[in-house]
């Protein structure tokens, strides 16, 4: 069965979307202003937003790779993360998009999309099929970071979390997020040279989001993938608080070969209230008390090495975000069993937007 993401009376299939295809007729929702009147179809298209990030843990490397359509613009990044230098190689390009739609998403299907993006010296393709459960990525990035890497990415095998929430009249958000994609091929190079990485050796942490959002959005984010050396589990997280959806969450955990769900119970902190430090992020009860049920520690890395900030002001956008790079490990509690983990790569972000 599909599922299409807007039903006929207009309301969204809220809740998690596990395991069967979707149709994301986004264009069918009629968007409406505050006195209830739709809007006409030039407004709808600046308000919808369509993000795809790649999160690519190459050994001890981390590349980023984004796609982000805003309605008035297009903003593209990618970086390379060195594990003693930090941040190596970064680039950046934002496209007014004002006078014409996007041209980097060949469809806003969740289950199957092409991203395609050339400018100058460089060119990239994310391409994902559901039916072949593939993500297939290619990249030259100004002649310097060059990869191409295939991905298993199948919907229950790798339990990819994929949840729709609305808030409001109006507001309304659908993100898919899995850490658990299986590396089948990776080829990248740095500078002219080879990174020596096995396809064991590499991870994945995937988000595609898109919907008409808040106008003013914030959250913070945790997101991490890897393989735990003491136990040789693989181990992957995503966790957001504060972004402005009242149900369902995109809070889970992945342990193995199983996926656990946090709901809206999970809280954030931050030592000397300095997100540059050690993150704290553990669930609580109904009383907002820790319950010690999940217990994360996320130790970034020194800043300004690693350290990604971004400050975008634009006509009708403004973005400001900071991301950092470090090391998540834990515990979780189920039942009598305790599950550890320790030194796992990821990134945590804060994030404030206007768009």
């Amino acid at each position: 069965m599909t599922i299409k993401i807007v039903r006929n009376d207009n309301s969204i299939a809220a809740g998690y979307l596990e395991g069967e295809p979707i149709n994301f007729n986004w264009q069918d929702y009629r968007l409406r202003g505050e006195t209830g009147k739709s809007l006409f179809n030039i407004p709808k298209r600046f308000r919808f937003h369509v993000f795809n990030y790649l999160g690519i843990i190459a050994g001890d490397y981390l590349v980023g790779l984004a796609a982000v359509s805003l309605g008035y613009a297009d903003n593209v990044f990618a970086y390379l993360i060195h594990p003693k230098k930090g941040s190596i190689f970064e680039y950046k390009s934002i496209i007014p998009t004002l006078f014409r739609p996007s041209s980097l998403y060949s469809s806003c299907q969740p289950d199957n999309y092409t991203v395609t993006y050339r400018k100058r010296n460089t060119a990239f393709t994310i391409s994902k099929d559901a039916r072949s459960s593939s993500l297939d990525v290619q990249a030259n990035i100004n002649d310097t970071l060059i990869m191409d890497i295939k991905f298993e990415y199948d919907l229950k095998k790798q339990q990819a979390l994929r949840v729709a929430d609305s808030s409001g009249l109006t507001n309304w958000g659908f993100t898919e997020k899995c850490p658990l994609a299986r590396t089948r091929e990776i080829r990248l190079s740095f500078e002219g040279n080879l990174v020596d990485v096995r396809p064991e050796d590499s991870f994945l942490i995937y988000d595609f989001s898109a919907g008409f959002m808040h106008r003013h959005t914030e959250w913070f984010w945790t997101a991490f993938s890897g393989r735990d050396e003491s136990s040789g589990d693989l181990v992957g997280g995503n966790f957001a608080t504060n972004n402005n959806y009242p149900l369902y969450s995109e809070n889970g955990l992945w342990i193995g070969k199983k996926r656990y769900y946090f709901y809206n119970n999970i809280a954030y902190s931050f030592k000397g209230n300095d997100p540059s430090r050690e993150w704290s992020i553990y669930t609580v009860d109904e009383k907002g008390r820790p319950d010690k049920k999940m217990e994360l520690i996320f130790q970034p890395g020194p800043a300004p090495e690693f350290l990604r900030r971004e400050n975008v002001n634009m006509l009708f956008i403004s973005s400001r975000f900071s991301q950092f790079f470090g090391r998540v490990s834990g515990t979780y509690r189920e039942g009598k069993k305790k599950y550890r983990f320790s030194d796992i790569y990821g990134i945590s972000e804060t994030h404030s937007t206007d768009w």
